[in-house]
């Protein structure tokens, strides 16, 4: 079996999970697909705050109650 990188957990790929880009999407065994926390982590897109321009990225796990 395969391992994430990240994370060392058992994935497999499958042909009918594919991404619009042609790239086969990790799963887990049960066959839901693979976010680990390394994964998520190394695939962040930045960008820059409006107010002072440091890099700053959106997460699902921190939303305001309104679901922004």
């Amino acid at each position: 079996m395969i391992e994430c990188r990240y994370c060392e957990t058992e994935i497999i790929f499958s042909d009918l999970h594919i991404n619009p880009s042609g790239k086969k999407i990790p799963l887990n065994l049960n066959e839901t697909p693979h976010r680990c926390n390394g994964w998520l982590v190394q695939n962040r897109k930045y960008y820059p705050c409006r107010k002072c321009q440091k890099p700053i990225y959106f997460d699902d796990h921190q939303k305001t109650d309104k679901g922004k």
